[in-house]
């Protein structure tokens, strides 16, 4: 054990004692008690758990008196246990603290305190991940898995950030290792999938879309989720009805309307792409690629004025936009306008867009 103070554990703890409310002089005096009472390694787990038992009688009687010197004294026995318990969970340390019989008294505090402590560090790495300091987010979260292994909060968020942050591996050991804890959660077969479609394995995220979708019929995400992997495997109508469903579910965002517009055009539904192109500007009027959507679509049933029409509103929002340009010459080509149209195609040309063959 004093190998384990002497390699950072003693700094640790010092800072989370300090910060679970004791002074820095309490701190100090419990760790040179505990220090001392630990210093033998040879001794057996029985007595060293006596030790640990009486560093925080010691230090409890040090700093506890005067008439309220009882509830004092649970007050600093609960702020010494929850520090501990919070920098030294899984370890030889944590091991002794909870069988030590001297404990005993204390032992009905100490699942109060983990989860007072679990929820806080969960809520301090929530903090973090929304300043964008993911990598101390992910650390509050490690801390959270380290305090209860078998929870799932602590790992449903390191898995969803990491699948955020690209750390795929990670991800898919935490959700893989949460399907052993909850294997009816339709979230966590929906959170692996995830993790599947980013690592472009979408016969293996359709999978565990089927089910997610079976243990939860009813979330649109997961019917949205699983047409995204039909439509990158070019079966469109699959992703259409799946898209479908999720709008008859509720879901009416721009993303859907997107790409079920995408999926309809793929299908040469073209009045179909329309409608929903512009249900998607009817939600944000400044998506230069809605436009370009609805445009593709209009120039598909020579519908060109429209086309060029919406195009144009696509280059105002982006004027850089190659692609953009090039469609509105062969809008303006269509309607006669010869001049016009070479600009255009010009313009695309310095942009770097080249021509489909």
């Amino acid at each position: 054990m004093s190998d384990e103070l002497e390699h950072g554990a003693k700094a640790a703890i010092r800072s989370l004692l300090i910060s679970a409310g004791l002074t820095e002089q309490e701190a100090d005096s419990f760790l040179a008690v505990l220090e001392h009472q630990l210093h033998n390694e040879r001794e057996g787990a029985e007595d060293r758990e006596e030790k640990v038992s009486r560093a925080v009688e010691t230090v409890v009687d040090i700093y506890v008196g005067g008439d309220d010197a009882q509830s004092r004294r649970a007050e600093l026995a609960k702020k010494i246990i929850g520090a501990i318990l919070v920098g030294t969970a899984g370890s030889a340390l944590w091991d002794m603290l909870k069988s030590a019989e001297k404990f005993k008294n204390f032992l009905r505090l100490i699942d109060d305190i983990s989860d007072i402590n679990y929820k806080s560090i969960l809520d301090d790495g929530d903090k973090l991940q929304e300043e964008g300091r993911y990598m101390e987010a992910m650390n509050k979260y490690a801390m959270a898995i380290d305090l209860y292994p078998s929870r799932p909060e602590g790992l449903y968020r390191r898995a969803t950030l990491s699948g955020r942050s690209g750390a795929f591996d990670q991800a898919r050991r935490d959700f893989a290792r949460l399907l052993e804890i909850r294997p009816s959660e339709a979230v966590f077969w929906a959170g692996m999938a995830a993790t599947d479609a980013h690592q472009n394995d979408l016969a293996a995220a359709k999978r565990n879309l089927d089910e997610a979708i079976r243990l939860d019929p009813r979330t649109p995400e997961f019917r949205a989720a699983r047409g995204e992997a039909e439509l990158k495997q070019n079966r469109f109508l699959a992703a259409v009805a799946d898209f479908t469903d999720a709008v008859n579910l509720g879901l009416r965002d721009e993303h859907i309307f997107r790409a079920r517009a995408v999926a309809y055009g793929r299908l040469q539904y073209w009045r179909l792409a329309i409608d929903d192109s512009s249900k998607l500007l009817a939600l944000n009027p400044r998506d230069p690629g809605a436009y370009q959507i609805r445009a593709t679509a209009y120039m598909a049933i020579n519908r060109w004025r429209e086309a060029d029409t919406d195009l144009s509103r696509a280059i105002e929002i982006e004027p850089n936009n190659g692609s953009a340009y090039y469609g509105r010459a062969v809008a303006r080509q269509n309607l006669g306008d010869a001049r016009r149209s070479r600009a255009d195609l010009g313009r695309a040309r310095e942009l770097g867009y080249s021509e489909p063959r």
